[in-house]
């Protein structure tokens, strides 16, 4: 058995009969990881790459800035669910503690806020991008775009899996994961490059789902600035992505690309 589906004898109506099929559902099971004790986040997430999900998760939430910040894991894992606890050096660890103080605060933004001001909130912890590079082949990055759902094994056997691809500047594919949960996904595929050494090398990202603030928000923390998509992004996602110089774009069926910020990195 698949450790990430279960199958169900499931009835299917059809005009003028019924019948029962077995279909593959995605599982969701609980992870929890924590940073050197302290409990950084629980989700409901696929299983497999627990390792990876959770040096992605730091990653993205700008604790982990290096490979010399990951010390190691200790992982607990049950039929059920499973704890990985990230050894991390000091100074990410001080990271931690601020993050999950200020996430204790609940949401910055005050009353009236417009999308300007909420950007602005969101992205003042993370430093621009100051050069235009890399320069991104437009067809090339559409043909990834437009073949994900052909490279998805989980989303082929339950059709209920999003997946994150990260690439290099000439989308050769360094990573790919799946997961029930789009940022899951995410996490996993950019803890699969950390762990791999390679984070110098990503510097492009195709998603399948929308971009959100948090997928803004966790490819500008490690340090990538291309993100493409298969569906439009949010407003509060443009707004973040033009004040740290991130190139946002979208590829659509017909064979364009809409570019949403970032203009000058997309040939």
């Amino acid at each position: 058995m698949e450790n990430f589906k279960r199958t169900f004898s499931i009835p299917r109506l059809d005009p003028g009969k019924s019948s029962s099929e077995d279909l593959d559902l995605i599982r969701e099971m609980p992870l929890t990881v924590s940073v050197n004790g302290l409990t950084l986040a629980t989700t409901m997430r696929t299983p497999g790459l627990e390792k990876a999900q959770a040096a992605g998760l730091c990653l993205g939430d700008g604790i982990l800035t290096s490979r010399e910040d990951l010390l190691g894991f200790e992982e607990d894992a049950s039929e059920n669910s499973t704890h990985i606890q990230v050894r991390a050096s000091d100074e990410a660890f001080q990271r931690a503690q601020k993050l999950v103080e200020e996430r204790g605060k609940g949401q910055p933004f005050p009353p009236g806020a417009s999308d300007e001001d909420i950007a602005d909130l969101l992205s003042s912890p993370i430093a621009p991008f100051t050069a235009d590079e890399p320069q991104v082949d437009r067809l090339k990055a559409h043909e990834h775009a437009q073949a994900i759902w052909n490279k998805q094994h989980i989303h082929h056997i339950t059709r209920s899996a999003h997946a994150s691809f990260v690439f290099d500047r000439g989308l050769n594919q360094l990573s790919m994961a799946e997961d029930v949960g789009r940022h899951n996904a995410l996490d996993k595929a950019l803890g699969m490059v950390f762990l791999d050494g390679k984070t110098a090398q990503a510097e492009v990202i195709i998603v399948s789902c929308r971009m959100n603030k948090d997928v803004v928000r966790k490819c500008a923390n490690a340090r990538i600035p291309v993100v493409f998509s298969i569906s439009r992004p949010t407003t509060a996602a443009v707004l973040m992505a033009r004040k740290l110089n991130m190139t946002l774009a979208l590829s659509t069926r017909d064979g364009g690309v809409y570019v949403f910020s970032g203009r000058k990195r997309i040939g």
